[in-house]
């Protein structure tokens, strides 16, 4: 009977309250708790309790949002508005204060809002068949940043081939290399991001 059940005083464990009962002894209750811990149930319970706290406190947002976060990082390298040094100080003030990679870089003074923005955008272009444009491989977002340029009219194709060749032998990033090429220059460049920004939320 319902009723009856409420009147149980439950045991340390889910055995006991399942076969306790309102007249049931302390001492069959402990049995039945000793039961449940013999055959692991308690430590198995207890086990899961403690996997969901660490899991709760240590993944403040999914694995998706983690690839995003550093391919925004490396995009903005790429385009050469932030340096690696740049990035590699907003991870580690990121890592003290928390947040989003992209509002640690504001909040040092390296990027702006605006180009925050644009750079959130630039990192979801899909392509006409709907897959990503920006995966997370060699020159991956140097071939984005050019892309985007060229077809903006900033670069020619033949200074983005030179670019990035140039990048190839030389290394470094592919706004770097454009603006030691002379094809655009750094306030170009970034005047360029921001003016997409608004073209990409008109």
């Amino acid at each position: 009977d319902f009723n009856e059940r409420l009147l149980v005083l439950p045991g340390l464990t889910g055995l006991a309250q399942v076969y306790g009962n309102y007249n049931t002894p302390p001492r069959k209750k402990l049995r039945y708790d000793l039961i449940y811990i013999k055959n692991q149930s308690f430590w198995l319970d207890l086990k899961l309790i403690l996997i969901s706290f660490w899991i709760t406190f240590t993944f403040k947002w999914s694995e998706r949002e983690k690839r995003v976060e550093r391919l925004i990082g490396q995009i903005m390298t790429e385009a050469g508005v932030i340096s690696d040094e740049q990035l590699k100080n907003a991870l580690e003030h990121q890592k003290v204060w928390g947040g989003k990679i992209g509002e640690n870089l504001i909040q040092l003074g390296y990027i702006s809002q605006p180009e925050l923005r644009h750079f959130l955008n630039l990192q979801v272009v899909q392509n006409g068949k709907g897959s990503w444009i920006a995966k997370n491989h060699n020159n991956g977002n140097s071939k984005l940043i050019g892309q985007i340029l060229l077809e903006s009219g900033a670069i020619t194709e033949e200074q983005l081939k030179d670019g990035l060749e140039n990048q190839r032998v030389r290394g470094g990033k592919i706004g770097e290399n454009l603006i030691k090429k002379g094809y655009i220059s750094e306030s170009e460049l970034k005047q360029f991001l921001s003016k997409q920004l608004e073209m990409n939320r008109a």
